[in-house]
């Protein structure tokens, strides 16, 4: 049987995918496929995010796909559950002079944030009584939070009736490019029912199951979409494209606090990284945890989390909150890059194959903007309403000449290609450190060789006497270290804990004893022993010694 062809076949029936559909199939009459293994999409990234829509960002580019997003969702607001209250961002000392950097970017781009003190801040939201830690805040009144299922069903349903075919239950097993375009062979776990088994779906996309015992079918395509979301990178390896994207779980709660109100407010950020809002009559929060590891993890830890990660921030800026009542939560998927900034563009010209992912989170907020902005490459050849050029992602760099140490940036983008330099590690042994520098002895020759600091930068501070570590050696010169991914250093210095904290109602100072500076929980005290991740410079455990 030949197999059936389509104009353009986009695989991830997601946020993404399903707005890249309506866009072709508004703007042009093509044969379009849309695939999913699971269109319900129980565990997608669409189904398992927090809702919040915002154009606060870093970079330009995000920018607009956010704003473009967001005056669609303003447009029809009731049909996409926007509430536009805004954004409220809280910000520490160092986060606000990031924000007062980019303050000229959001001017010239006309997002008419408003900066807030911290007195200004306690008026606005009476509820938040402790704001000795704000420097500054920032609301954003154009910014708010939606219901992603709703709009996500906009983009089917208008893309149906443009005769888009949806395949269900498709689990993409191979691509071979073609001089007329590419071969897509699927498994079809459809093929006994309507819709896919959902133990099946849910051992393929934790990575358990290799679909054995289903049938397997075979589609054309003149151009092919890679839209698989958290699993972008199992797809792209099917063409021979190698992604720097990683799934990563997020969890977000659910829970009730009777004396706290955020029903009149939008989405809050506090200035420890946790976000929370008013969702129907309980409050929503989730919280990006900085040691988490890649993986497919859909587990959802409840009360574990809740009571690590999310009641001692919020009970330390509301003094309310500190009777919070967990109810539920869930765990869901970032696709994350390198930059948190998403991948969009054409990676293989000849094959025609595109890619729209590594949204790290920011997927429901710029999908409209993503899919306009993609179906205007496809069909036009490049994008051309506010994003800018062909909107490929790319990496901002912070580089050093080796030879000179001079540093600098440089911007990267995806199709860029470097040559890899040869590196050598050699385990060595931290012994001691004089004024700037650091000496080690090789593991294994028992050699001695001294490292400068401004090699080593500020991963002195998690080097203490015997440390074992990786140094990496270019032309027989130490060019860098790689402490190992935690270390456990002693406690210097914190303060006592206070007398009306339990273990889990907040945090403090503790100065460790290489002069690295954590926040810690209470029950944390001089002299203790503690584990630290290396990455983020933030507390993991008690250990004891």
């Amino acid at each position: 049987m030949i197999p059936q062809k389509f104009d353009i076949v986009i695989i991830g029936a997601g946020l993404i995918g399903s707005s890249l559909a309506y866009h072709l199939t508004q703007r042009k009459s093509l044969s379009v496929a849309l695939l999913d293994i699971d269109f319900d999409g129980k565990y997608s990234s669409s189904e398992r995010n927090s809702g919040g829509a915002r154009a606060e960002w870093f970079h330009r580019v995000n920018i607009e796909l956010s704003m473009l997003t967001l005056d669609f969702l303003a447009s029809q607001s009731d049909q996409f559950g926007f509430r536009q209250k805004g954004y409220l961002w809280l910000y520490d000392k160092n986060k606000w002079k990031t924000y007062q950097r980019l303050a000229p970017l959001f001017k010239s781009l006309e997002l008419n944030i408003e900066e807030l003190s911290p007195e200004e801040v306690q008026k606005r939201v009476p509820c938040i009584d402790v704001i000795s830690d704000i420097a500054g805040a920032s609301f954003a009144p154009r910014d708010g939070i939606f219901n992603p299922n709703l709009l996500k069903q906009f983009f089917r349903a208008q893309a149906k009736q443009k005769d888009c075919a949806f395949i269900n239950g498709a689990y993409v097993k191979a691509i071979e490019k073609g001089k007329e375009g590419s071969e897509i062979t699927y498994v079809d776990l459809c093929a006994a029912s309507k819709r896919p088994d959902d133990k099946d779906v849910f051992e393929i996309l934790s990575q358990k199951n290799s679909s054995e015992g289903h049938p397997q079918k075979k589609i054309m395509a003149s151009r092919v979409v890679n839209a698989a979301g958290a699993w972008a990178s199992k797809i792209a390896k099917l063409y021979g494209h190698v992604l720097d994207c990683k799934a990563v779980r997020r969890q977000v709660s659910i829970f009730d606090c009777k004396d706290v109100d955020l029903s009149p407010y939008g989405m809050i950020v506090d200035t420890s990284g946790v976000y929370f809002h008013a969702e129907a009559e309980h409050i929503l929060a989730g919280f990006a945890a900085p040691h988490e590891p890649s993986g497919y993890n859909f587990i959802y830890e409840g009360d574990r989390f809740f009571e690590q990660n999310i009641w001692p921030p919020l009970s330390h800026r509301m003094s309310k909150a500190q009777a919070l009542k967990h109810i539920t939560g869930w765990a869901g998927l970032y696709e994350m890059s390198p930059d948190h900034s998403a991948v969009v563009g054409c990676v293989d010209s000849r094959a025609r194959i595109y890619e729209a992912h590594s949204f790290s989170g920011h997927g429901a907020m710029q999908s409209y903007g993503a899919g306009l902005a993609l179906a205007e490459l496809i069909l036009d050849g490049n994008a051309h309403h506010k994003t800018p050029g062909n909107l490929r992602g790319f990496v901002q760099a912070k580089l050093r000449n080796i030879a000179t140490g001079v540093q600098y940036e440089k911007r990267y983008s995806s199709e860029d290609r470097l040559e890899k330099a040869t590196l050598d590690y050699r385990e060595m042994e931290y012994l001691y450190d004089h004024q700037d520098e650091f000496f080690f002895m090789d593991s294994q020759t028992h050699e001695q060789l001294s490292v400068m600091k401004d090699v080593i930068g500020d991963l002195y501070l998690f080097l203490t006497p015997n440390q074992k570590v990786q140094v990496a050696f270019y032309e027989e010169k130490p060019i860098s270290i790689e402490p190992p991914s935690s270390v456990v250093l002693k406690v210097e210095s914190t303060v006592p804990a206070l007398k009306t904290a339990t273990v889990t109602s907040s945090t403090k100072p503790a100065t460790l004893e290489t002069g690295l500076v954590v926040q810690v929980p209470q029950f944390v005290n001089q002299g203790d022993w503690v584990r630290v991740d290396t990455t983020e410079k933030a507390y993991i455990e008690r250990i004891k010694k």
